[in-house]
Formats: C-alpha cells, sequence, structure tokens
C-alpha cells in the first residue's frame, strides 16, 4: 500500500512540474520550467503581445479544471494499473510513468 503512495505522489509530483513547459509548447505562450521562469515571460502577463494569450492564464478557471481532471485520472491510472513485476521499485516506476502518460494526454485534450 506504501508502494501505492508513492506512486500517486511522484504521479503529482512530475504532473505538476510538466504542466508549465506543457502550456508554452501547446500554447506557445512563452511559459517554460520552473528554472527558467515559470509563468513569467507568459504573453498573458506581458501585456504588450497580441492576442491570441495563454488560455490557461487568462481562464483560470479553465485551467483548474483541466488539470484537476487530468491529476485525478492520472491518479487513478496509477492506481488501478497492475504491474507484472514483483520488485517494489520497479512498481513504483511503472505506476508513475503510466500515470503521468495518462496525465498528459488528458491535459492534452483539456487544453485542445
Amino acid at each position: 500500500m506504501k508502494a501505492l503512495r508513492v506512486s500517486i505522489f511522484s504521479t503529482w509530483a512530475i504532473a505538476l512540474g510538466l504542466v508549465t513547459p506543457l502550456c508554452g509548447l501547446w500554447f506557445s505562450c512563452g511559459c517554460d520550467w520552473p528554472w527558467k521562469g515559470l509563468f513569467i515571460a507568459c504573453n498573458a502577463i506581458m501585456k504588450s503581445t497580441p492576442p491570441p494569450h495563454c488560455p490557461w492564464c487568462v481562464y483560470p478557471l479553465t485551467a483548474i479544471l483541466s488539470i484537476g481532471i487530468s491529476l485525478a485520472v492520472g491518479s487513478l491510472v496509477a492506481w488501478n494499473v497492475h504491474p507484472s513485476k514483483p520488485n517494489r521499485v520497479a512498481a513504483i516506476l511503472y505506476r508513475s510513468g503510466v500515470g503521468t502518460a495518462a496525465f498528459v494526454g488528458m491535459l492534452f485534450l483539456g487544453g485542445w
């Protein structure tokens, strides 16, 4: 059971670290990795840039719903996937990877 909690926690940690770079990639808005400024260069914050602006920064409720639903789906997938490896570390890595992949897929649909 502890391995399951670690898998879900690591899925959330990886997923939340990927949100802004994926935002910048999909919407070409200037959002980037945390060590490169996160959302400081986002075109929704820098008012001098012409529209269209980043939809997740302009409509935060949409962003919260999209990211929240994606986290829920990623967590459920990490919870329900049953790795074939009996090794604890391999099971955590497998569940976290599959959960993160489900998160990114759902986030893509939410951003689309």
